[in-house]
């Protein structure tokens, strides 16, 4: 799958950039080197991050693939986002060590794609809860709801508020699919993820989801840890001051969902709705 978009980027400093799936590498020239060179980020996400020239025609990247401290993890990831001009705040902690860090399995996190997509299907179209509800129950999902989760699932009517709220957790299923490398990329959170592509990444409607898992993996506790550092930092600023062509709502539900990937939230109601 490919999600590309185009950012402006301050041409001061750089060349090209990637950051690979266990840290970032960063190609830095002179403003001397680069003058008269137009430089957009393309396709920019959490496993590359490509800069082209203004012809599009050479593109400059740097793969480097190593674990890191904590800190060094929040090192890099305040370089990177001063280097696309987002405000850091160097008095944030540092998150967990690799060696700390209890990432759930893939049956876990399937699990949890498949509770927020069928809230999501109830929400789209009410007369499927009855079947819905003895599907998650005859596949032993129903005790992985969460109490908050179990409220919506009963209900004979959503509001549209709620609606409006279950509607957001696609954002938060995207993260899950990619830390389970159904999706190859995590661009920047500009946009709402498009439905249409989602769709068909999920485990099949109401069927078994044995084969879906086997064909699944979970990222290094590096790469997760990557995306942790970066979401986290991206929703304080975001918190903190409007960044144009940034989505608030969707990089906090990709904190909510990468946090509980990494067992920082220990249930998923915490602070989720």
């Amino acid at each position: 799958m490919t999600s590309r978009f185009f950012l402006n980027v301050p041409v001061r400093s750089l060349v090209g950039l990637l950051l690979c799936p266990s840290g970032f590498a960063f190609a830095v020239a002179n403003e001397s080197q680069i003058k008269g060179f137009s430089i957009r980020l393309l396709s920019i996400n959490q496993s590359s991050f490509v800069f082209y020239q203004n012809d599009l025609s050479s593109t400059k990247k740097i793969i480097n693939h190593f674990s890191m401290t904590a800190l060094e993890r929040k090192q890099q990831t305040e370089t990177f986002l001063s280097q696309l001009g987002i405000p850091v705040y160097s008095e944030l902690p540092a998150i967990e060590e690799e060696s700390a860090v209890q990432i759930r399995s893939v049956q876990e996190i399937t699990a949890r794609i498949m509770i927020l997509a069928y809230l999501n299907c109830i929400a789209i179209q009410e007369d499927l809860q009855p079947e819905i509800l003895e599907y998650l129950k005859t596949q032993g999902l129903w005790e992985k709801v969460s109490v908050n989760e179990k409220i919506y699932f009963e209900k004979d009517s959503l509001t549209e508020e709620e609606k409006d709220i279950i509607a957001s957790r696609a954002e938060s299923i995207w993260l899950l699919l990619w830390a389970i490398n159904k999706v190859d990329r995590l661009p920047l959170p500009t946009k709402e993820v498009d439905v249409d592509i989602l769709f068909p990444l999920l485990p099949p409607f109401m069927e078994d989801p044995t084969e879906y898992i086997t064909t699944a993996s979970i990222r290094s506790a590096s790469e997760i840890l990557n995306e942790a550092d970066f979401i986290f930092r991206l929703n304080w600023a975001l918190s903190k001051t409007s960044l144009e062509g940034l989505h608030a709502r969707v990089a906090f539900e990709r904190y909510v969902a990468v946090n509980w990937i990494t067992s920082a939230r220990k249930d998923w109601d915490d602070h989720a709705i």
